[in-house]
């Protein structure tokens, strides 16, 4: 009976203990009433940026499946990430030659493909504006249901195992939609086609084709169907 007791007494103490030692950190990550808008967090020195943590419950809320509290979830572990960046810093680890070295050319590479992300957005963005200024955006070319028969019979019904006979009723909602949304690239592409000759004529194009060659080639399993090619 004794050795029950002092079990439950032990227990009670460990317990004690743990709730004496989160209120302790609670107290630490207590927020504080002097930070603007724009920083979500102190981390010894270092504002941590709203938008950080906004772009990371973005990348990653739903990992978290139906979490009640999900914002805090998040906010959790991204805190903790940053907390362990400052100990590493207070440490000079942040002052490794090779370490560093490291980061420059890891930070280098993901600043090239933002650039191009950005690039490539703007573009984006104006390209299909224009477009549907000239009545070239793909919304402005229709897709009939024989145009879906068509495409049906031509790069569908010649895989193996391919139904005979499907007609557009025949397709679920969502696949027909991507079906339909297919044919109006396609339309599209044979229209722009027509037109790139002029734009070139108006802009010449010079390429440096000894730049294209040296892109290096992923490896690609033998038997994987290439992109654009038919399953025989």
């Amino acid at each position: 009976m004794n050795g029950t007791n002092n079990a439950t007494g032990v227990l009670a103490l460990l317990l004690c203990a743990a709730t004496l030692a989160t209120a302790e950190v609670d107290q630490q990550l207590t927020p504080a009433h002097g930070l603007d808008a724009s920083t979500v967090a102190m981390v010894g020195d270092e504002a941590i940026p709203y938008d950080w943590f906004l772009h990371e419950f973005r990348s990653t809320f739903f990992r978290y499946g139906d979490d009640p509290d999900v914002r805090q979830t998040v906010f959790d572990a991204f805190l903790d990430r940053m907390i362990i960046h400052e100990a590493a810093v207070r440490d000079g680890v942040d002052q490794n030659p090779e370490l560093r070295r490291r980061v420059r050319e890891r930070i280098e590479s993901l600043r090239s493909f933002m650039e191009y992300q950005l690039a490539m957005t703007e573009r984006a963005m104006i390209t299909d504006h224009y477009l549907s200024e000239l009545g070239l955006g793909l919304d402005d070319f229709e897709v009939t249901d024989d145009d879906v028969r068509a495409f049906i019979k031509r790069d569908l019904q010649q895989r193996p195992g391919a139904p005979e006979n499907v007609q557009p009723e025949d397709v679920p909602p969502q696949v027909l939609d991507q079906l339909r949304n297919r044919i109006r690239h396609e339309k599209q592409q044979a229209a722009l086609k027509e037109r790139m000759a002029a734009w070139i004529n108006e802009a010449p194009v010079e390429i440096n084709q000894s730049l294209i060659e040296t892109v290096p080639l992923p490896h690609m399993p033998e038997d994987m169907p290439r992109p654009g090619s038919r399953m025989p």
